[in-house]
């Protein structure tokens, strides 16, 4: 049986090699090396469309309801701490966007906002690979995860689109291949 939670790690493998890009970015600017302004601009849209409305808009909207419901407290505990990151990520990635103006890129203000993105969400997606999504597998019947399977395909339908899932997937390649090739 697939679960929900596999499908969500799935996502985080592409937004993982996203933050390889980053990272690597961070690097050539902290040395003051030159990047193309629209790479910036698409990193931030890949995290704001794939990463947030789509990938933590299944998690938020979905399967930290279904866990909740199964007994999990959205206040207190792993579901509430992973709520939290999620808005400290969207703080760090609002600091990327206010360091491009037009074709200018302030270079510290991008590295400053990138490089706390990409630490914050590498430790994010390992306590919910390792620690949050365990805890749902075992909470969450067989029921829960197909109806959340189903849930999850009609939320992609409805907010992203399959020619915009596979669109991202192609810009990740397409920004793995310039920056860490």
């Amino acid at each position: 049986m697939k679960l929900a939670s596999q499908e969500l790690s799935t996502e985080h493998k592409t937004i993982l090699l996203a933050i390889k890009v980053v990272e690597k970015i961070c690097t050539i600017l902290r040395a003051d090396g030159e990047i193309d302004v629209r790479d910036a601009q698409n990193i931030i849209d890949f995290i704001r469309i794939f990463a947030d409305k789509f990938h933590h808009g299944k998690e938020e909207g979905l399967y930290f309801p279904a866990m909740v419901e199964a007994g999990f407290s959205n206040e207190f505990g792993p579901v509430a701490v992973m709520l939290s990151e999620h808005v400290e990520g969207r703080s760090y990635v609002s600091m990327m966007q206010e360091a491009i103006s037009g074709d200018v890129l302030d270079k510290q203000k991008y590295a400053k906002g990138a490089s706390s993105y990409a630490f914050l969400l590498t430790s994010h997606i390992d306590k919910e690979d390792n620690i949050l999504y365990p805890m749902g597998d075992g909470r969450l019947t067989a029921q829960q995860n197909n109806e959340l399977l189903e849930k999850f395909k009609h939320f992609e339908e409805q907010v992203i689109g399959k020619d915009k899932y596979q669109y991202y997937f192609d810009l990740v390649a397409s920004l793995q291949t310039k920056y860490l090739s």
